[in-house]
């Protein structure tokens, strides 16, 4: 469904973990983000995609505004310290400020 945010977030994880497609995988993100700018779940997939891209400072902003939206979500916070992880940040670094 072109208009469901969360086909474009499958899509987008289809494309990066089995189709090595980065360019295509980012797309996907930011329509699902675009149809929805409140998904957390897609900022979050998001932010994990990102700091496996090796682009930390988008990843953090990503995984910070999936926090924000859906502040007791276990997934939300279960991607955002994989995010953390991966992109090697330290989160308490910039969400204070």
């Amino acid at each position: 469904d072109p208009a469901s945010d969360e086909a474009h977030v499958s899509a987008a994880m289809i494309d990066s973990m089995y189709d090595w497609d980065w360019v295509t995988a980012e797309n996907e993100y930011k329509k699902a983000i675009a149809l929805n700018p409140n998904s957390a779940s897609a900022h979050q997939h998001y932010a994990l995609f990102l700091a496996l891209r090796r682009r930390p400072d988008e990843a953090k902003f990503e995984a910070l505004r999936a926090q924000e939206l859906d502040p007791v979500s276990s997934a939300v916070w279960n991607f955002s310290a994989r995010g953390f992880y991966y992109g090697r940040l330290n989160p308490a670094a910039g969400a204070a400020g």
